[in-house]
């Protein structure tokens, strides 16, 4: 109980230092041991980029880079790429459902995907693109389906979710909107 207390509430660096030892055993991102004791390990940790992605894999969760919607605003190519998106992770070997170009359709291409999962809704994780107004307005009509989340520092509004990509503790907070879904 306490170290599934401690990794629920230590920001993962802290706890990462405090379950394997530094002096033993280095994180992946840390290139060279501390100097000075624990405060820079956590600052080592804290600048380099760790990709979220990668830690969420095991998880029952798509993880979307959509970089690619950044500038968008048409719907309809809003939902071509976002389908296109969701169908490179979860169907690596198929071609996206080309007819795909409401988000009524989108919706019908995903139910069975959802259902796959065996999860009352399908979680995904938008990275590297902000929550544009025209983002926001789409991804809410696929809410009956999807559980949508952003990894931004931008405020959201129900059902939609957003996780500052600095935030204390960013894995276990994620891991815990998982649980409530």
């Amino acid at each position: 109980k306490v170290i599934w207390n401690c990794a629920e509430n230590l920001p993962y660096p802290e706890f990462h230092e405090a379950w394997h030892n530094p002096l033993a055993t280095l994180h992946p991102e840390v290139t060279e041991q501390p100097q000075g004791g624990h405060n820079s390990t956590v600052d080592s940790l804290e600048t380099q980029p760790i990709d979220i992605c990668l830690q969420l894999q095991n998880l029952p969760i798509f993880c979307l880079d959509a970089t690619i919607l950044t500038d968008e605003t048409d719907p309809s190519e809003i939902a071509q790429t976002l389908c296109q998106i969701i169908w490179e992770k979860a169907f690596p070997d198929k071609d996206y459902p080309k007819e795909v170009t409401t988000a009524s359709k989108l919706r019908e291409q995903l139910k069975p995907l959802k259902l796959s999962q065996n999860l009352p809704k399908l979680p995904i994780l938008i990275t590297h693109c902000h929550p544009r107004t025209e983002l926001i307005v789409f991804c809410r009509k696929l809410t009956n389906l999807v559980a949508i989340a952003w990894l931004t520092d931008h405020p959201l509004e129900a059902p939609l979710k957003g996780f500052p990509p600095h935030q204390p503790n960013l894995i276990s907070a994620i891991e815990t909107w998982l649980e409530e879904i």
